[in-house]
């Protein structure tokens, strides 16, 4: 497994650094949200225009039986507006719908066309348990096509039918926002544009309130991302900075290096860097050390390799020439140690984003 790189020391630095991705961890699990089942699940009983209206549509058949709603019903002329619907409703108290964005139905129609479905909402100091219509009515319709079984309709996109406002003579600043954490009871009622005698037949396999749960995941997941994206470009500019410019040389303090090989190794790097033939065998002969014991001091002392090392100390000497001094680029590469103008030039320009030349001349027009 490849280890993570933390561009930052010590047990505290860390813990900080994993500290945003077990803190976005917390709040996507926080803020996911189950879906709520409505139905199957609760109690059902239907109402119509019979009892207060005088009217005289009828109830078929309400069967609740293998897990589904199914009604049958007719609307019948008798009341100025016939109607007739189904209650869904807890045992007892209210549901919460709070922090849900939708209710999803499964739904099935022989002739209906626009199903409304009502979710009531519980005004405190105003609604009473002994009169439904009390509750504050929130209304969607189901544009209802043949085809098409799955309905999803989002909360937001209820709305209060002015007939509520009218019988109570209110209005929205009298009753407030709509608190859908306190639901007594949802309905599904009749087809809108249903003609009076007509025999109709709705079946719900389920009703159920769910989350986009998606939404708060993908904007926490984003700023995760980009934090720990920015942290990773920082370490590695920090890390390619280092190569070039923090490597030290003749004047390195080995005396912080408790490895006796290590400052052995770093003081003769520091001596011979200059020489055209120094290369892993020359050091290897010199110093009485094996090539694996050589990578393995650059690799836990300084977190490089030996060549990476070389060339930050001969193109840290480079600069100084190339500022200090008048002589020519190639003079400066053969008294640093390259051998190949190219090769100079080339490296030079990896490490430091631009040629010897160019070097110069950006010092030039600094002066």
């Amino acid at each position: 497994m490849k280890k993570i790189n933390i561009p930052f020391k010590g047990k505290l630095a860390k813990v900080l650094f994993f500290l945003p991705l077990i803190t976005a961890i917390i709040f996507m699990y926080i803020s996911y949200k189950s879906d709520r089942m409505i139905y199957p699940g609760m109690k059902t009983a239907s109402y119509s225009d019979k009892p207060n209206d005088h009217g005289n549509s009828q109830l078929h058949l309400l069967d609740t039986t293998n897990h589904k709603l199914l009604f049958e019903y007719t609307l019948n002329n008798g009341a100025p507006y016939p109607y007739l619907g189904v209650s869904i409703f807890p045992e007892s108290g209210f549901v919460d719908l709070s922090g849900f964005d939708y209710l999803e139905i499964d739904l099935e129609a022989d002739k209906s066309k626009r199903i409304p479905i009502h979710i009531l909402v519980n005004v405190p100091g105003f609604s009473s348990p002994e009169d439904a219509i009390s509750y504050r009515q929130m209304e969607q319709e189901i544009d209802y096509l043949p085809k098409q079984k799955v309905y999803r309709l989002y909360i937001n996109k209820f709305k209060t039918p002015s007939w509520w406002f009218t019988k109570w003579q209110v209005n929205e600043g009298k009753v407030g926002a709509p608190d859908y954490s306190q639901v007594p009871s949802f309905s599904i009622q009749n087809c809108q544009l249903l003609k009076t005698g007509v025999k109709e037949r709705i079946k719900v396999s389920y009703i159920k309130a769910g989350k986009n749960n998606w939404i708060p995941i993908t904007i926490i997941g984003s700023f995760t991302f980009l934090f720990y994206g920015i942290l990773f470009l920082y370490g590695k500019l920090k890390r390619k900075s280092s190569e070039v410019n923090q490597f030290p040389y003749q004047k390195l303090n080995v005396n912080n290096i408790a490895d006796e090989e290590a400052q052995k190794l770093i003081q003769y790097m520091a001596e011979n860097y200059h020489r055209e033939e120094l290369n892993s065998e020359v050091i290897q002969k010199e110093l009485g050390m094996t090539e694996n014991k050589i990578a393995s001091i650059f690799k836990t002392s300084l977190n490089t390799t030996s060549k990476k090392y070389l060339n930050a100390i001969r193109l840290q000497e480079a600069r100084r020439l190339l500022e200090e001094t008048d002589r020519q680029i190639s003079d400066i590469a053969y008294i640093v140690g390259y051998t190949n103008i190219p090769h100079f030039n080339r490296v030079f320009k990896e490490n430091l984003g631009c040629s010897p030349n160019e070097y110069r001349k950006n010092l030039l027009k600094t002066s």
